[in-house]
Formats: C-alpha cells, structure tokens, sequence
C-alpha cells in the first residue's frame, strides 16, 4: 500500500497529532502519536530519506510491502497507515503501540533485578514467536533481523520476580501477588497473544524462502544483528533462508534464558555453554536444535510450533494449578516436568550442543556438528495391534491417560484403514477434552471422512468438550478442519456459549472472531448475556461488558420471558445491572411470567443492592406487589441494618410494614430479635405493630422481653 502523500505540510501529517518521542534507533526515530479523528495512541516510525528516490529504498518502504503481504495477524506488529512528506522527504508508518515495551527490555530489567527470565515466559515467547515467524514463512518472507528489541509485547512484564519467588520456595505468594501473577499469564500467555514480531526493514521476499546477497540498501554491508546471525550468513557467502531465522529464533531463547548470548568471540572454538537447570529440558532440546549450524539440520517451523505449543500450555497449566494451591514444593516440578516426552519429529534432527572444544573456527560452525545418541522411548512398550479394532482401543486408552507420544505414534503407524465411526468419534472427543492438540490434528488428517460434528454420548461435540475444558489450542484446530461453530450439544448450547458458561473470555473473542453468533440461545432460550449474568464474578462482568461493547442484544428473551436485566435483578448484581442500563436495557419491561419490572422484582425477591441501585437509575414503583410479595426487601434491610434503604423501600411501598416472611415474621420482629433499635424506632414510627402475632402466636413485644432497653421502646411506642 502506497503511502499518502502530504503535500505543503511542511512535514506535518494534520491527522495525526504528535505526542512524544519514545524511542530512537540507527535509521531513524519512534513517536507516540494521538489521531485526530477518534483520539486513538499509535506508534509512529519516521525515516528521512535524501530523495523521492530513496524512498522506494527506504527500510520503512521494505516494511510497508512486507505488512501488505502478511496482512492483519495476531502475532505480528499490526500497521494502520503510512504517509510520505514531499517538504521534508520524510516516510512515517503508524501501527500498534504495544505498552509492554520489546523483548529486550524484558531481559535487561530481569537482568537489573538479578534474574533471568521466568521458564514460564520463555516457553511462551517460544511459542508465540514460532506462532509469528510461520505466518512469515507463509507469506514467502524472511525476517532476517529476528532480535528481541524486534519482538514487541502488548502486556507489560512487571511480575518476573514473582513468579522466581514462588519458583524458588521462598514462601507463599500474598493474595494481591497471587493475583498479579494470575492476571500476568492469563493475559499474556495463556490465550491473548503477547509477542508480535516488528521491524521487517531488512525483510526478503522470496518465493524459495532463500535470499541471496544482494541488497537495496548499499550503505548496509551487512543484514543482521551480530550474535543472532546464523553462521552461514555471518560467514560471508550471504545466503538467507528460513532457516537462518530459526537459528536467530534459537539464539533469542537462549538470551532469555541465560541473559547474554550463546556465541561470542570466546566461545565460538567451545561451544557454548548449557542452559540452566532451572529451564525445562524440553526448551533445552528446542535451542539446541534450532541452533544446529548447518541450515538443513535445524527443525522446520511446524514442527518447532507443535512441540513448543504443547509444553507452553503444560507449563502454564501446571504453573498456575500449582501456584493457586500454594503448592510451592510443587511449583518448581511445573517447570521441570513440561515439554513433549520423546521421540518426536524435532528430536530427530542432529543436535548443536555444549561442547568440548571442538577446534573449529567461528566462520567454519561455531559449534559441534556430531548427532547425539537417539534418545531412548518411553518405558512403556508400544505393542503393536492385531486389528483395528485393537488399534483403536489402544489409541483410545493413550488419550485417556493423555499419552500424546504413545497417540501419535499410533497414528503414525497404526492402522491404515478407516477406524469405525463411534470408536473414532469417542477418540477424537477424549482428545480434544485433554487438550492433545497434535492428536486431535493427526486423526482427523488421518481419517478425512472423521465426522468433526458427531456428538458423544453424552450429547456433546468435540468443539464443545475443548470449549469447555479451555483447550483454545484445540479449538484453533477443529475450526481449522472445518468444525461446525454453530453446532450445539444436547442442551441446544453452541461452543461460543460453553466458553461463556465457564468464563472464558478469550475463548469466546476467539470464537466470536471465526464466526460464532453473539446472540445465539440454547434450548431454554438463553444466550451468553443470560449467562454473564448468572454469578457476580469479574469475569463475568468482564464478559456482560464485552458482548454489549461488540453488539449482543441487551433486550433479548430467554423461555421463561426474562430478559438479562430480570435475571441480574434477581442474582443481585448491581455492577451488572448498571452496564446493563447504560447499554439501553428496558427498565419498564414485565417479562411474560411474573409480569414484574425489575423494581418490583427486587422488592419481591429481597435483592437490596439491586433494589438499591434501580432507584438510583431513576426507576419509580408504577405498580404496588400483590399481597404476601414484598416482605424479603424489607427484612434484608432490617436484617443488613440499612436505615437509608428503608427509607427508600418504604417511600415507595408504606404497606411492606405489615408483609409477613414464611414464618409470619413482619420486618419488627426481625429488628426486635437482633436488637437494633435504631431499627424499630423507625418502624414502629411509621406504624409497625408491636402486638402482630406471628404463625406460632408471637409478637415483637413478646421477643423483647429479654432485652430491657428493646422492651421499653416498644412500651413507649404502645402508649
């Protein structure tokens, strides 16, 4: 996409207005810039070139054309706009500002504190970086400059210390430390993207994923930063490839796991030296493979993803279950025991390893080529099947005990012919309940003619299971296959309401962002705002938020008549009910069963706090309840010693004095039994009876005889 051009601006871009400048580099300057339309922050990047000429040269140009290619995508830098001054020859391109920084100020803060980067982290920055570089390959292009200052962080990564601290035992987390953390890896690294790759200036296009030495920049003699090249770049015959950014990819590991750089000067004759025990081996083996000085022996990109993907997701598993629990003992087994059990694809490749001196020089492989011994496979023998119906119960019993390595060499080499349609079905939603991502994507490449719809027998489909379960990774996978979005379980309920069920945000954004109905009902006609209303948790508000802000109905109907609001009104959530309210829910409406308002339900049902908070709203009580209705409100008033919502309740309905509850209890006795006085004083001012029996015979009279002070009220309020 070619830039706009301003023209007579004397540089200015007029729809842009500038902020401040937030960083600097080599080739030019970053500013945090406000757009004047809707006031919404973006990063700016600005390069001054020395011609009209220069532009199409320029490193801003190069990342224009590499974004146009990529286009939106999760784990990339996301650009806006772009724009070109003729006055000032300056190209500005405008994209994301991402609050957390870069990767590099990650490692240099954990540095400053004495650490290094939390394993946790660095499984998911594995992750999250494979997940970019293979949306790079895809669209044929080469990074060539994959570098942390080049990985950009939407989440800032203020906890580090704390996770070291739970980690290393030193005592259980503080619960506002707890929920820090928490709320660092849910938003960070569980689902919502984190890392996105940035700065594709140097980037190639290439259609063989190979770059020659050629450059169009020639005041560059070299692409690359020193210590991220791969040797066969750095040794001066200049061939990029995809690979060269899998070894760079492996270098960054490495950074964050050990705070400097796996090659220098110093260790290019003796190799380099191992991670720390405190990673878990499985990451390990991923740098040492990535890092394999010869191009063809590195892992490819779909298998570096699958690998990384499922120890990331055990180690955050294991992380948080065991940091919930205070289990510190545990804590530090979560990051140990993580990763994929061998053999595996990646595992097969020769390795780069730790080395004795190798005498070898820089140039010639910076490390030791020799493969390592096969690893040895899991104690427990993989007997072969004597029919497919043996093949498939062994296969199903791998999945059960959440076996992938056993699974997947099952499928690798197990039967060949078509598994029957209910053991296949079976296996496929055990699989997809236990989050086996590489299992459920080998059955079903396996067995085209796998119905992906097909429901267990308990009603439900296999996209519903990983929903319910939280396995976003599996979700990705089915809807990747073709899985029906809007197929429900036996209770009518489609996966993107299970994922609100159990208040799963970003399990919802994403099924939203595939197609799922934001107003879509289950049997008994509820949709996920009758869900979001059912606990007043804050998740569940977040997500009342979420579905409003992206257009859910606020007004619709569930079987019984009711809509969202008579249902926050009954649960007694007033934070809801006022998002509720100011997204234009109908406080007029009477439902079709109880025919009630919401005001009159919360004077029917006791909810004070919701009562409390439609009176605010400006509600009036239009209709008086019926006989026998209204008594809770005032006796959880009474009961909670709320005097001003008394007031209210009264104001509004003077009969309530005389409602009973199912003991004939009027709101006296209540304030009589608990001995608030300031409580009958005002009840028996408006006219409470102190001689109303209750079912058994007893006034509040009668109740206060064991309080002397109580008893004199009452006698003063008789007389």
């Amino acid at each position: 996409m070619a830039p706009r051009v301003l023209d007579h601006s004397l540089g200015k871009d007029p729809d842009y207005k500038f902020v401040e400048i937030i960083g600097r580099g080599a080739f030019g300057v970053v500013s945090k810039v406000k757009r004047v339309t809707d006031g919404q922050v973006f990063a700016c990047k600005s390069i001054h070139c020395s011609s009209e000429e220069d532009l199409s040269n320029s490193l801003l140009s190069r990342e224009l054309a590499t974004w146009t290619a990529i286009g939106k995508e999760q784990y990339i830098a996301e650009y806006h706009d772009s724009s070109w001054a003729t006055e000032t020859l300056t190209v500005r391109v405008y994209m994301n500002l991402y609050p957390g920084g870069d990767l590099q100020k990650v490692i240099d803060t954990a540095q400053h504190q004495g650490f290094t980067v939390h394993p946790i982290v660095v499984t998911a920055c594995a992750y999250q970086i494979a997940k970019g570089l293979q949306t790079c390959q895809k669209s044929n292009i080469i990074h060539r400059d994959l570098k942390p200052a080049n990985i950009l962080l939407s989440v800032p990564f203020d906890c580090n210390e704390l996770l070291w601290k739970a980690t290393n035992e030193d005592g259980p987390l503080a619960k506002e430390e707890l929920f820090e953390v928490e709320g660092f890896i849910e938003a960070a690294l569980e689902y919502t993207p984190w890392c996105h790759i940035s700065d594709f200036g140097f980037s190639k296009f290439s259609s063989h994923l190979v770059s020659d030495s050629r450059r169009s920049l020639q005041s560059f003699a070299k692409l690359g930063t020193p210590g991220f090249i791969a040797p066969e770049t750095a040794s001066g015959s200049g061939t990029f490839s995809s690979e060269s950014d899998i070894y760079s990819f492996g270098c960054i590991l490495y950074y964050l796991c050990e705070g400097r750089l796996p090659f220098t000067k110093k260790t290019s004759e003796s190799g380099y030296k191992p991670i720390s025990t405190a990673y878990p081996p499985a990451l390990a083996i991923l740098i040492s493979r990535c890092l394999a000085p010869s191009p063809t022996h590195r892992p490819n990109i779909d298998d570096i993803l699958q690998y990384a993907g499922e120890f990331h997701q055990n180690a955050v598993n294991r992380f948080l279950d065991a940091a919930k629990g205070h289990k510190l003992p545990y804590i530090s087994e979560a990051t140990q025991g993580i990763g994929p059990s061998p053999p595996s694809p990646i595992l097969d490749a020769p390795v780069s390893q730790p080395a004795e001196s190798s005498g070898r020089s820089l140039n010639e492989s910076m490390v030791t080529q020799e493969p390592q011994p096969a690893l040895q496979p899991q104690s427990e023998s993989l007997c072969e099947p004597n029919s497919s119906a043996d093949w498939s119960k062994m296969l199903l019993a791998a999945c059960e005990k959440r076996n992938r390595t056993k699974a997947l060499a099952l499928l690798r080499t197990g039967a060949s012919s078509f598994v029957d349609f209910l053991s296949g079905t079976n296996i496929l939603h055990i699989a997809s309940s236990e989050g086996l991502v590489s299992v459920v994507d080998a059955l079903i490449r396996k067995f085209p003619g796998l119905s992906l719809n097909m429901k267990d027998p308990d009603g439900y489909t296999a996209l519903s299971l990983a929903a319910r379960f939280h396995e976003i990774g599996v979700v990705e996978c089915l809807i990747g296959h073709g899985a029906d979005i809007e197929a429900t379980d036996r209770d009518g309920r489609t996966a993107f309401l299970v994922a609100c069920y159990g208040e799963d945000l970003p399990m919802m954004k994403l099924l939203h962002r595939e197609g799922a109905r934001l107003d879509c009902q289950s049997l008994d006609g509820s949709t996920a705002l009758h869900y979001a209303v059912l606990e007043p948790t804050s998740k569940l508000v977040a997500i009342t938020r979420w579905l409003l802000e992206n257009g859910a109905n606020q007004n619709i109907r569930n079987e019984s008549g009711n809509l969202p609001i008579h249902d926050a009104v009954l649960r007694n959530l007033p934070e809801t009910i006022r998002i509720l309210v100011q997204w234009g829910a109908d406080l007029e409406d009477v439902g079709w069963q109880h025919l009630q308002t919401p005001l009159v339900r919360a004077i029917t049902y006791g909810t004070l706090e919701a009562f409390v908070v439609l009176i605010e709203l400006g509600c009036v009580l239009k209709t008086v309840p019926q006989p026998g209705y209204g008594v809770n409100l005032l006796h959880a008033a009474v009961k909670k010693r709320r005097l001003d919502v008394m007031t209210m309740i009264f104001n509004h309905d003077p009969d309530c004095l005389y409602r009973e509850d199912i003991k004939g209890w009027t709101a006296l006795h209540h304030a009589v039994k608990l001995g608030y006085e300031d409580m009958v004083a005002f009840l028996v001012e408006r006219g409470a009876n102190p001689h109303i029996e209750d079912r058994f015979g007893i006034t509040p009279y009668q109740l206060s005889k064991d309080n002397s002070q109580m008893e004199r009220l009452l006698s003063q309020a008789v007389s």
